[in-house]
């Protein structure tokens, strides 16, 4: 079982208030109660697509795309309980990211997936645009996409905003081959952002990698991050390989990097397409890379292996990014998140790191229940040499 060593704890907070007198109140807080417990349970969250940290207005705005809900957390600080906010009626549940400012979202078909709008929010969660797009539409009779061509985005399911106004992100897109027994291909993709409008765009994406492994992507992990113009991407395919892209840059070529702990290891194969409380289930019984993240500059792997207790141990490595003609990143050692919880959605802020916990998939559903979120200094994961969780 996990221990959280006081001592340490302590003496790692009395550095901080040692360089900002200021915080000697929010120190003593969270000395007195490392790590807190907040209440999810009055909302009735039934999964977690995406958490996101709104720096400017201290909110999280997490979407819950199975039981149609968007909840804000607001006025977040280690030293009082957050307000909470449900925002189902204002915003629609699907995957959403902070922008210039306040917030950007790909607005899906429930049905099928294709993109329908993006639509656009102020910091406070005021919709303030939406921009049409003329994406292909599902001619049910001959079961397949009509009306599109090559390269437009058919399924995104994962994406990050990049600097300069452009998504990076994973999906299918349309091969443009309407004779084709497989018309989809599948890979990493730029788009270019736009602007509302009142004329109808189409979503014709930058393929910029084929790649046809397809099942992690599909399951709500996160394995691609932004720093800068920089996309760092893990290729979830017989083993795990850590990618960057340079937007800013498109002409240069994609690099592959070393160091990246694990990358030796064959990945478990899994069966995206298998029933939904099946596969969260196999996916418990695997040791696997569960989420690539960025905060500061610096890289994070998340990963996640069956614990001897019958829970899952869950650990955090921090990974400095390659320096400049390098193509190593550097191990910064790695903590051990205090929960045991069967899936996990995590989320960097300022101060706190923030644990999302999620129970097993009812059977026969794609529900979860997401009851609690945990929060602790953010300094014990982003600090491995000087946390009391390092292991």
């Amino acid at each position: 079982m996990l221990r959280v060593n006081a001592q340490w704890a302590l003496s790692a907070l009395l550095a901080v208030v040692a360089f900002n007198p200021c915080a000697a109140q929010e120190a003593q807080m969270i000395a007195g109660q490392a790590v807190q417990t907040v209440s999810l349970r009055e909302f009735g969250l039934f999964s977690i697509q995406s958490a996101v940290w709104m720096e400017t207005s201290s909110t999280v705005v997490i979407v819950d795309r199975v039981g149609g809900n968007v909840l804000a957390l607001e006025q977040l600080s280690p030293l009082t309980l957050p307000r909470k906010r449900l925002l189902k009626s204002q915003i629609r549940p699907d995957i959403i990211a902070a922008y210039a400012g306040g917030y950007v979202q790909l607005v899906r078909d429930p049905r099928y997936g294709t993109i329908e709008e993006i639509h656009w929010f102020d910091r406070d969660l005021a919709r303030t645009g939406i921009t049409e797009l003329a994406s292909p539409r599902f001619d049910e009779k001959a079961m397949a996409f009509k009306g599109g061509s090559e390269n437009v985005i058919l399924a995104p399911y994962t994406f990050t905003v990049v600097a300069g106004a452009q998504i990076f992100g994973y999906g299918a897109l349309d091969s443009g081959d309407t004779a084709s027994a497989n018309p989809y291909k599948y890979g990493f993709f730029t788009y270019k952002l736009r602007a509302p409008s009142s004329k109808a765009t189409s979503p014709r994406a930058n393929l910029i990698e084929t790649f046809n492994a397809l099942d992690y992507y599909t399951v709500g992990l996160q394995y691609l991050v932004s720093i800068g113009y920089n996309v760092y991407y893990l290729e979830m395919g017989v083993k795990p390989v850590l990618r960057v892209y340079d937007v800013e840059n498109p002409q240069r070529p994609i690099r592959t990097l070393d160091g990246l702990p694990g990358e030796n290891e064959v990945l478990p194969s899994i069966n995206a397409m298998q029933q939904t409380d099946q596969l969260f289930k196999e996916m418990e019984r695997l040791p696997f890379p569960a989420g690539l993240y960025s905060d500061g500059g610096f890289l994070y792997l998340l990963r996640r292996q069956p614990g001897d207790d019958g829970g899952t141990r869950w650990t955090m490595t921090k990974l400095r990014p390659p320096e400049l003609g390098s193509r190593i990143v550097r191990d910064l050692g790695t903590v051990r998140l205090p929960t045991s919880a069967p899936h996990l959605t995590v989320l960097f802020t300022p101060r706190s790191f923030l644990l999302f916990e999620k129970s097993s998939v009812y059977e026969g559903t794609r529900r979860q229940d997401v009851e609690t979120m945990k929060t602790l200094p953010n300094f014990w994961v982003t600090s491995p040499g000087r946390s009391p969780i390092e292991e």
